[in-house]
């Protein structure tokens, strides 16, 4: 007995040393188990918001994986909490549908974190995001829709594409760049004469100005890679965003609820026709007018089943039931 007694007192140990060490290291990241950060309140403070995203119980950081809190942290995301049957039962249930109904034998986990910034987007297969920002703008059926946008991403492992594509044109982008402007700053033997251009030639191709050398190799480099970045964008981005949409609205059964949310996410954007037209070109993602026309067509071919009722049904029958919508939704009632 007091040999295993031992190893089970050096085990529990170990484990609250490992327990303390997690925790610590959610500290820093800026997830402590003590967070000041309360979507509840953020939400509850909110004009115009669905009643459904309101907290029915406290939400909690502590079922977060610490790789997936510094993900968040990469891109801005600096806070986040779980979405659970609990908190938000109405989404959480409308994701589990919509997670078998895909397909998957476990419903991912449901993130919240907090960013003005209106997204949606899928960490992996096992993780999706929601920010307040998202939830702000949009009803309970539009976002669910837009989450079975994402989970038609979890399906069909739409990162590998896009990791191809950036192996494929990133890096041979920029060896193109920096190989390009070398040849065009080069001097070339053919030309008689010694006008400006050929003159700045050859003073860069004699490496008097290292500094000035380098700059441009690093500017074609950077050329090449924004180049590269387009074009690998342009052929992963936009097939994958296209086909999230189709296996999406089959998903959530609801295409119109989708195309009206990105109405209001197309609305809610202060971008102009220019700078909208590069941020498509850049990114990759196909425009909101050409997603919207293909979820048309989509939605001819199959019969529209929201999981979920939309605001003006829940408030109807909390009129007819003389309860308030909150209550009718939890179950209170």
């Amino acid at each position: 007995m007091a040999p295993t007694s031992t190893i089970s007192r050096i085990t529990m140990r170990a484990q609250s040393l490992m327990d303390g060490a997690l925790q610590s290291v959610k500290g820093l990241l800026g997830y402590g188990e003590y967070s000041d950060f309360s979507p509840e309140e953020v939400l509850q403070k909110t004009n115009n918001l669905d009643p459904r995203f309101i907290a029915q119980a406290p939400m909690s950081n502590a079922n977060l994986d610490v790789h997936t809190l510094s993900q968040l942290g990469s891109i801005g995301l600096k806070r986040g909490k779980e979405i659970t049957a609990q908190s938000h039962p109405e989404l959480y249930h409308a994701f589990a549908r919509m997670s078998a109904r895909a397909g998957l034998k476990h419903t991912p986990q449901l993130i919240l974190a907090e960013s003005k910034t209106v997204n949606a987007l899928t960490i992996t297969p096992q993780e999706m995001v929601v920010t307040t920002g998202l939830l702000k703008i949009l009803n309970l059926r539009e976002v669910s829709a837009v989450l079975g946008h994402e989970l038609g991403h979890g399906i069909s492992n739409h990162t590998t594409p896009r990791i191809f594509a950036s192996f494929a044109f990133i890096l041979p982008g920029a060896f193109a760049g920096e190989t390009l402007m070398r040849r065009l700053f080069t001097p070339s033997t053919i030309e008689a004469d010694h006008g400006l251009w050929q003159r700045i030639r050859t003073y860069v191709s004699s490496g008097r100005s290292p500094l000035l050398k380098a700059s441009i190799d690093i500017l074609g480099m950077a050329a090449g890679v924004t180049a590269g970045i387009v074009i690998a964008n342009q052929v992963s981005v936009r097939p994958t965003e296209l086909d999230a949409d189709r296996k999406g609205a089959f998903i959530s059964s609801d295409p119109e609820g989708l195309i009206s949310a990105l109405t209001k996410l197309e609305g809610s954007r202060k971008s102009g026709p220019v700078s909208s037209f590069f941020a498509h070109l850049i990114s990759g993602y196909p425009s909101t007018e050409k997603r919207i026309s293909r979820l048309r067509e989509i939605s001819q071919n199959i019969p529209t089943a929201p999981t979920v009722s939309s605001v003006a049904e829940v408030t109807a029958r909390s009129v007819a039931a003389g309860v308030s919508p909150t209550a009718l939704i939890t179950g209170a009632a």
